[in-house]
């Protein structure tokens, strides 16, 4: 999760680029965006270059994470801070933890029922991020 801080050096991944074949054989090329979640999937895909199924699981509670956040979900458990947000350490935690749905989703209601349960439980209902 260093990379997603940016708190590594990692390349930016504006600077790389993916060319995917379209079905009539034409070739589109696409460039990443300079986001949180593009160097968290790049720093994956350096690390299990090769081994898809590690690789994918990973990935997939990302997207997961990132979907539940963009819908303000979190918003109780973070603080602006400059130049972004911080989020609560059981918000990360309970990402870890819960299951995804059959889309690829975590189920908002547990999700945001587990993060209460952690910030109580395993941190007090104290800030921790």
């Amino acid at each position: 999760m260093l990379a997603l801080t940016r708190k590594i050096p990692r390349p930016n991944p504006a600077d790389s680029t993916i060319t995917l074949e379209e079905e009539d054989g034409s070739l589109v090329t696409y460039r990443f965006t300079d986001k949180p979640w593009a160097r968290a999937i790049m720093a994956l895909a350096d690390r299990y270059r090769g081994a898809d199924e590690k690789y994918f699981a990973p990935c997939n509670r990302i997207h997961a994470f990132f979907v539940l956040l963009d819908t303000g979900a979190f918003d109780k458990w973070s603080q602006k801070v400059e130049g972004g947000r911080n989020i609560h350490n059981a918000v990360f935690d309970a990402a870890a933890t819960v299951g995804l749905t059959r889309n690829g989703k975590f189920p908002a209601r547990k999700f945001i029922k587990e993060v209460e349960r952690l910030v109580d439980e395993k941190y007090g209902g104290e800030w921790v991020g």
